[in-house]
């Protein structure tokens, strides 16, 4: 019972011919309603203006191609249009936890471009759309859409009538809106744009917070025991750790073994001077070295001359 309603909705849709003034006649054809109903309404805004609309809620184009057409009947002698404006409004899908304002709205104006012409006869000004399904995601509002994008194609002007061809046309007018369902898709993605001070910021801030991870990281391991510190000792010691570590700490100088520095600031060296002899003095061993070479010491550097005493 369900589907034959549904059929029988959409064949009084697509064949019958609306009505919502005596001499108004709206069509619709290819448009799947679904469950809901449609409205017409028809408005004077002005003397010699009025507004016909159409609504439907929910409804999608159910074939290739959907179009509306409006249709003023000959009962007015006068019965004529400067222009036609199509309005066109396609409001998107909301989800039930938020009520967000988004919609396609498309307008097209359709006229002679003559002062002395207008819009009279039975051939319709025909307006055509195209309908792009798209999707709509907003990182600053945390929500998801979906819906259609309407875009105008082009626009073909109907039968005309001139000042001394007025009363030779038939006393009608007619316009027709064409929709053409897209193949293609849409993606839109709302965020936030980023400059490069904006990245040169992020950037201090995070070697700002690793700097600080590191003299805690180094604090902690200073207050270990020395046991604690040689049981972990072979992490240090692992190839893949030096490499990273060389890698990242190129600039930072190697430490020198503490052993080999004095206190002052000296490295100890080893000399060629022979062992002392078992009852002599420290002072003929002095001496040997004097005659055998000068040794001076800097801090951070040591300077061994030789020289061959005349005579030998």
């Amino acid at each position: 019972m369900g589907k034959a309603q549904s059929i029988e909705r959409q064949r009084r849709l697509e064949e019958s011919r609306l009505k919502c003034h005596d001499l108004i006649r709206v069509s619709a054809s290819g448009i799947d309603l679904g469950k809901d109903e449609f409205k017409i309404h028809c408005e004077r805004l002005e003397p010699r203006t009025c507004r016909v609309a159409f609504i439907c809620d929910k409804c999608s184009i159910g074939k290739e191609k959907a179009s509306y057409g409006l249709s003023v009947k000959a009962g007015r002698a006068f019965t004529a249009a400067r222009e036609i404006l199509w309005s066109v409004r396609a409001d998107w899908l909301q989800p039930a936890w938020r009520q967000a304002q988004a919609y396609s709205s498309v307008e097209s104006i359709v006229t002679t471009g003559h002062l002395d012409t207008c819009l009279r006869g039975p051939r319709p000004s025909v307006v055509r759309m195209t309908v792009e399904p798209t999707d709509y995601h907003d990182y600053i509002g945390h929500f998801h859409l979906y819906g259609f994008v309407t875009q105008f194609i082009d626009a073909t002007i109907g039968s005309t009538a001139s000042a001394t061809t007025f009363h030779q046309q038939a006393a009608e007018l007619n316009t027709l809106l064409e929709f053409q369902r897209s193949h293609s898709l849409y993606k839109l993605v709302l965020s936030r744009k980023s400059t490069a001070f904006d990245f040169l910021a992020q950037m201090l801030g995070f070697l700002s917070g690793m700097s600080l991870i590191a003299r805690v990281l180094v604090a902690l391991w200073n207050n270990l025991s020395e046991s604690v510190r040689s049981s972990w000792s072979c992490i240090s010691q692992n190839c893949c750790i030096k490499g990273i570590s060389g890698i990242l700490c190129f600039c930072v100088p190697e430490e020198l073994d503490e052993d080999s520095v004095s206190p002052n600031g000296y490295q100890q060296v080893k000399t060629s001077s022979p062992p002392p002899e078992p009852g002599g003095s420290s002072g003929s061993n002095l001496s040997d070295d004097v005659q055998s070479g000068l040794i001076q010491a800097e801090p951070g550097a040591i300077h061994h001359r030789s020289f061959q005493p005349d005579g030998i």
